[in-house]
């Protein structure tokens, strides 16, 4: 597919085999001589929600969660409660620039 296609994809080996199923390996000696990394998504993943975890200790400083509040997000904007698409659907109807601030 990749010739006839003229372009050769550049995953990573993980995703490399959803294009090229044939050359998936089976057995533990050829994970162990090309040093295949097994579940490497998934220590990453851990890692990264570690370092999520970690940035929000440093954030909120530890067992300060009780304390942190968070403003209620407005629904109005400064505004009227129609959505930004209502008013690009009234600036193209009625050909008038309109202000949004």
């Amino acid at each position: 597919m990749m010739r006839m296609l003229d372009y050769f994809v550049t995953e990573s080996s993980e995703h490399q085999r959803e294009y090229a199923p044939c050359f998936i390996h089976q057995g533990e000696a050829v994970i162990d001589d090309f040093l295949i990394p097994i579940d490497e998504n998934r220590r990453r993943c851990k890692a990264i929600i570690a370092s999520w975890q970690q940035e929000e200790r440093n954030v909120l400083g530890e067992g300060a969660r009780n304390k942190f509040e968070v403003a209620p997000l407005s629904d109005n904007w400064g505004w009227d409660k129609r959505s930004g698409q209502f008013w690009n659907l009234r600036i193209l109807e009625t050909k008038r620039a309109q202000g949004f601030n």
